[in-house]
């Protein structure tokens, strides 16, 4: 998960016309749930419009239209905002409502934000798994606490579907004010995951963990994003691991040259050894870049072993002009 700036695309017309499909749309609902007793604040359904039936869920679907798909995807480099896995050549794009829109797990008569149902804020892109609700075998990390979720025998339920626990006071209507909710989960539009998650290898594989806050306590967004959405089921586990192996193998090539170097007398031989490792690392960058999926790992991995280079070649560096000198 990866820190994505939603002003980068411009919100999809669709949502944000006056006589649009959302605002059509939420016309609509609005007398449907007033028809159902519920609050709604919005301008009624004009005449001209079909009558709504207060005993039916309401069929949201302006959130699905074209223009609104295709802007997540370009949002979010057809990425699943949560564990950045990329969907495009397997399965096709689920609209995610952040805020769910149906229903909230656990909250006895919550309604489900209806009213953001066609709001360009509360839209993320997501793969099947993240969005959905299954049993999933998952890796975990060391000193990691039980899993207390429903289990069918080592798997367990893990998706967001409609969860969406909060601190604060919860919103149930249109009126109320959605800045008292505080979200345990992370929207990556919204909030920094690498404030509050964090990369680990361990037994070989590429995990993520929730930061720690004190010994035995975890940074509660990061814990609640980690564990709902299954960060560590072993699919994703997998997926990452193996484009780690990727990475390191590289490192590892540009580490012999080094060390090579390093028992070489200087010499326009031994500075173009040293110059032919760092282009191999320069290479690796392509794999950080924001449509790649699983960037952030690539990134602390880069990140860490430039600094790693740095330190233990760091007499040998010091003899190089200063563009190879200092790597970033």
């Amino acid at each position: 998960m990866r820190y994505v700036d939603r002003a980068t695309v411009p919100a999809p017309e669709s949502l944000t016309d006056t006589d649009g499909a959302g605002a059509r749309e939420m016309r609509r609902a609005a007398a449907r749930y007033a028809a159902a007793g519920v609050p709604a604040l919005l301008p009624a359904v004009p005449a001209a419009e079909p009558p709504v039936n207060a005993q039916k869920p309401f069929n949201f679907a302006a959130y699905k239209g074209t223009d609104v798909t295709a802007a997540l995807e370009a949002l979010f480099h057809k990425k699943c905002a949560y564990c950045e896995s990329s969907y495009k050549a397997v399965v096709s794009l689920q609209v995610e409502h952040f805020r769910p829109k149906g229903r909230v797990d656990g909250v006895v008569d919550h309604p489900g934000y209806w009213w953001l149902a066609a709001n360009w804020e509360n839209l993320l892109p997501s793969c099947v798994h993240c969005n959905g609700n299954e049993y999933h075998e998952v890796r975990r990390f060391g000193g990691e606490p039980a899993y207390a979720l429903a289990a069918e025998g080592s798997a367990y339920k893990l998706g967001k579907y409609d969860h969406f626990p909060i601190r604060g006071q919860r919103a149930f209507g249109h009126a109320d004010d959605l800045n008292v909710e505080d979200p345990l989960l992370i929207d990556p539009t919204r909030r920094d995951p690498a404030e509050h998650l964090q990369w680990l290898v361990e037994g070989g594989l590429s995990l993520v963990a929730p930061r720690q806050v004190g010994e035995d306590a975890w940074d509660p967004y990061g814990w609640a994003t980690y564990r709902t959405f299954g960060l560590n089921r072993q699919g994703l586990v997998e997926a990452r691991t193996e484009l780690m192996l990727q990475i390191v193998r590289q490192q590892k090539r540009s580490e012999r040259l080094l060390e090579r170097a390093v028992t070489m007398p200087a010499s326009p031989y031994r500075d173009g050894m040293i110059e032919e490792a760092f282009a191999g690392l320069d290479e690796l960058e392509a794999y950080a870049l924001p449509d790649q999926p699983y960037s952030m790992m690539v990134r602390v991995l880069l990140n860490t072993h430039r600094q790693e280079l740095a330190v233990r070649f760091q007499d040998l560096l010091a003899e190089m002009p200063a563009p190879v000198a200092a790597p970033a």
